[in-house]
């Protein structure tokens, strides 16, 4: 079976989601919102045949990697999955398959128990939350988060808005002004690269906003945008924030957009996903402070 690779485009949205919702996933990456914003940073393309839809990509390194193929039904996944396995086999090289969801996962496991590792890292693990733990932030665990937001609000006089098509270029102006000073202060050639990347994806996910039916909200003070949220929901009881911007020289900021975009965004949700931690200990510890009640684990594998 010969698959023509194509680069991810906005009119491809329809025709990739038929793929990819039915399986009602609540990994952050596994939507079409994330593989367009994220295209051009991990070079992502996209092909279909026999039932399947094949998504392939390349990291910083140039390290070729593809996400486990996404079919219509198993007899279709498996001969996605023989398709893949032979073809690495073929051309002499690895076959590297990342972000697995948990069930399917399960399934690969059963059908590819001797030709395929799999291993599990929880630096990429998704945080998900109680939707009304964030909202409400009661009890004992969260008094150092209510502290953060009264503080904030017992200094600034703010105002909240959704993000639409009148203001997502503001909230693009000011990442980037947020950016240039984490640059000037002092960056490894890592943290550089991971924050450009970032910088290129958000700035996608902005200026297709409603192309991409994303959800958004802002934080004015003195008239300014100093805060926003940009996300999606994953599926009918489950939301995600996949960016999270705020001037950080305004103390419990990032706490009350936090807030704010939970109590305007998703009422009908129960869960928010806030996506993975990446190992950064400074990020980790942000994480959890919030309480997560379950964590989306996910895979990789490789040929044995």
């Amino acid at each position: 079976m010969a698959l023509t690779y194509q680069q991810i485009q906005l009119e491809d949205k329809e025709q990739i989601d038929t793929y990819l919702k039915p399986y009602h996933f609540e990994n952050s990456e596994l939507t079409f919102m994330d593989l367009f914003v994220w295209r051009k940073s991990w070079s992502f393309e996209w092909a279909q045949g026999d039932g399947a839809l094949y998504i392939r990509g390349k990291g910083p390194d140039g390290s070729c990697f593809v996400y486990p193929p996404f079919a219509r039904d198993r007899e279709s996944l498996v001969r996605a999955m023989d398709h893949l396995i032979a073809q690495a086999k073929e051309q002499g090289k690895p076959l590297c398959m990342r972000e697995i969801s948990e069930p399917l996962a399960g399934e690969l496991r059963c059908l590819y128990a001797d030709q395929l590792i799999f291993t599990y890292n929880d630096d990429y693990s998704d945080y998900v939350y109680n939707r009304q733990d964030l909202l409400e932030l009661k009890g004992k665990r969260y008094h150092a988060k209510r502290n953060h937001v009264n503080r904030f609000k017992s200094l600034y006089a703010y105002c909240y808005e959704p993000l639409s098509p009148e203001n997502v270029e503001e909230c693009a102006q000011a990442a980037a002004r947020w950016e240039q000073l984490k640059q000037e202060a002092g960056l490894t050639q890592e943290e550089a690269q991971t924050i450009a990347y970032e910088h290129i994806a958000l700035r996608e996910a902005l200026s297709h906003f409603e192309a991409l039916q994303a959800q958004g909200g802002a934080i004015r003070i003195d008239g300014q945008i100093q805060a926003f949220c940009v996300g999606e929901l994953l599926t009918p009881q489950v939301g995600c924030v996949h960016f999270e911007k705020a001037d950080a020289q305004y103390h419990g900021l990032y706490a009350v957009i936090n807030q704010e975009f939970i109590a305007h965004t998703w009422p009908e949700a129960l869960y928010i996903n806030r996506e993975e931690d990446m190992g950064l200990p400074g990020l980790r510890k942000a994480k959890q402070s919030y309480y997560p009640v379950k964590m989306i684990r996910k895979y990789r594998a490789e040929l044995r």
